[in-house]
């Protein structure tokens, strides 16, 4: 359980047994400050440096100004410049991002070389179809049982724009 003092060793100890692997987390904002408070305690970041590990941190957002200061609070938070930052303009949960494009924390971004992308927007019925199923995005674009012709293939076109927007990452 996140929040307990070792609740999260075991991520380390995962990436340790398999340094070929990659390892993501994905987490509610919730589990923002027990993360945080476990990453500065163990230095995390200062071991996963001598591991030879890149980290990534990925801020998913919608056009909200939520969403714009808890990425200005993650910016903040994690000033070591060995980590890179991903900003995911989420355009199904959002379609004007101009003000965070405005504003100082895009700027402080952007002075941090942070990449920013946008996550194109997937048909509401469709989207709200996969969560009701509680289905992965891959299994939608290929269980015939879950979605017909038409929706596997708007899930489809979906992906492959997705996967354009995160391949020039590498």
């Amino acid at each position: 359980m996140i929040g307990e003092e070792d609740s999260l060793d075991g991520l380390l100890e995962a990436m340790e047994a398999n340094p070929d692997k990659d390892l993501i987390i994905d987490l509610a904002a919730q589990a923002a400050k027990p993360l945080g408070d476990w990453i500065d305690d163990t230095d995390v970041f200062g071991l996963l440096d001598e591991m030879d590990y890149q980290v990534c941190l990925w801020h998913v957002m919608d056009d909200g100004a939520d969403s714009v200061a808890l990425l200005e609070q993650l910016l903040e938070r994690y000033q070591q410049p060995e980590l890179e930052f991903i900003v995911v303009q989420n355009l199904g949960r959002g379609s004007d991002f101009s003000r965070f494009q405005k504003s100082e924390t895009f700027k402080k971004a952007q002075q941090r070389e942070a990449f920013i992308i946008e996550l194109p927007k997937l048909q509401s019925k469709l989207t709200q179809k996969i969560d009701f199923n509680n289905s992965s995005f891959w299994a939608v674009a290929n269980n015939k049982s879950l979605m017909n012709i038409a929706e596997r293939q708007r899930m489809k076109v979906w992906l492959r724009n997705a996967y354009e927007q995160i391949a020039f990452l590498d």
